[in-house]
């Protein structure tokens, strides 16, 4: 195994490159060391530990629970600022700590196919709950679980308002004079399963919506707050019709029968195959790798471990040529993996910059999440900022800035072109800065 093959593992795969990890695989099976880390039982991070659970959260930051006075009010305001704030350090700090790197970036990977954000107004403070509880157990698992967790989670039920959706012909609809609502159908065709060639139509959406009205969550002034329940009274009652598949009048059955057909259908195979391969390898990613990881989903019954094993044992994966941009949270993980620092204040720092960056943790700016192209992250600008608060994190850190270290770290030290600048530099601490923005620092 080449050094080049260490470097591609532990960036396009991992969350950048630790020197003292690095050192002591090189020569050895990157593969391997990957496909151990798809092994591991999937868990949440020890640093969400003693974090609240969501009554208590909600207790503290939901404006509409509690005494409704102007100071209660906005105390419970401060209070959801201050938990966001929490919150988002933490998500960097597993990152950098995580002896699963691969397995991280899944979650990463995952989360944002299944995006939910901080933008929505009843989200800000609780979207690490999600992440923890709907994406981080099934990501080497099967992607019908994954699927069953997201659609029944209280948040992505608020977040595409489904929670408020009620059957026009239910009781409560026939009360209210309300109608369906159709965000949520729509994305978990377009987005989550089978993707915008899906060949759906929009009465496909309005047949989809009807079946998942009544998938809806307790009332946040509830005892037990934003808990997953089916309400029947708003359930649209008769048979209904899906992409050509007719389904009885079952209630909440319904919507378990038409997610167990869009997660083995070929369409949401080759939708989630084109979507790894794009996020993993190219923007533009071969067609025999999307091929290969389709045929894996469909014949492991949609095994999302073991699509990761096919991305990590195809030939195109491999590829030594970075061609994928580090997004800005990735980018300051990447910097402290490099610094080899996970406390607090480096991690702050990371989100501080993040936001600078145009990416504010939890929160994507649409259901389609991020975008992840070059074009979209990349500019003269940006990379000047980049190597601006790269000297901030470096600084911060507290260790002693090696530049040395950091060029071979990425493999730099051959390319004279590049290493003049970094070694001619005023500081060590602008040098690493300067490898931080770098183009293969910066590409994966």
């Amino acid at each position: 195994m080449s050094a080049d093959e260490t470097l591609v593992a532990m960036t396009r795969f991992g969350c950048g490159v630790r020197p003292s990890l690095a050192r002591r695989l090189r020569g050895g099976d990157m593969r391997g060391w990957l496909d151990d880390q798809l092994m591991h039982p999937a868990g949440i991070p020890p640093v969400f530990d003693g974090l609240p659970g969501l009554t208590e959260r909600l207790d503290a930051i939901a404006v509409h629970r509690g005494p409704q006075d102007e100071a209660s009010v906005m105390k419970r305001h401060q209070q959801r600022v201050m938990m966001n704030a929490r919150i988002a350090p933490l998500r960097i700090q597993a990152a950098v700590q995580s002896a699963v790197p691969f397995q991280e970036r899944l979650v990463r990977f995952w989360f944002d196919h299944f995006t939910v954000s901080i933008r929505a107004g009843g989200l800000p403070g609780l979207v690490d709950l999600y992440e923890n509880e709907a994406i981080r157990p099934h990501v080497v698992g099967r992607f019908r679980d994954m699927l069953g967790a997201v659609v029944r989670h209280p948040l992505m039920l608020v977040y595409l308002d489904n929670a408020l959706s009620i059957g026009p012909n239910s009781p409560m609809g026939r009360k209210l004079g309300r109608d369906i609502n159709e965000n949520f159908a729509r994305e978990l065709l377009e987005l989550h399963t089978i993707g915008v060639d899906g060949g759906y139509q929009p009465r496909d959406i309005r047949e989809l919506a009807k079946v998942l009205s009544g998938w809806t969550v307790t009332p946040i002034t509830a005892d037990e707050p934003y808990r997953f329940r089916f309400a029947d009274d708003r359930h649209e009652p008769g048979p209904k019709q899906v992409l050509g598949l007719t389904l009885d009048a079952e209630g909440q059955a319904e919507g378990e029968k038409i997610l167990d057909f869009l997660a083995a259908s070929p369409k949401t195979a080759r939708h989630l195959a084109y979507k790894m391969a794009r996020h993993f390898v190219a923007d533009d990613p071969p067609e025999n790798l999307v091929a290969a990881l389709t045929r894996t989903y469909l014949d492991s019954n949609g095994h999302l471990g073991r699509m990761a094993q096919a991305l990590i044992s195809h030939e195109a994966a491999w590829d030594p040529v970075p061609r994928k941009v580090l997004l800005p949270q990735d980018w300051g993980i990447a910097l402290a993996t490099l610094m080899e620092v996970d406390d607090p204040d480096v991690c702050g720092l990371v989100v501080a910059a993040a936001v600078q960056l145009g990416q504010r943790p939890y929160a994507a700016p649409s259901p389609k999440g991020w975008p992840d192209d070059r074009g979209s992250w990349l500019s003269a600008e940006s990379v000047i900022a980049r190597a601006s608060w790269a000297q901030r994190i470096v600084e911060t850190t507290g260790r002693a800035a090696d530049p040395e270290a950091a060029l071979a770290a990425y493999h730099l030290a051959a390319d004279q072109d590049q290493v003049r600048p970094i070694l001619g530099a005023a500081s060590a601490v602008d040098a690493v800065a300067l490898v931080a923005a770098s183009p293969r620092f910066n590409l994966r």
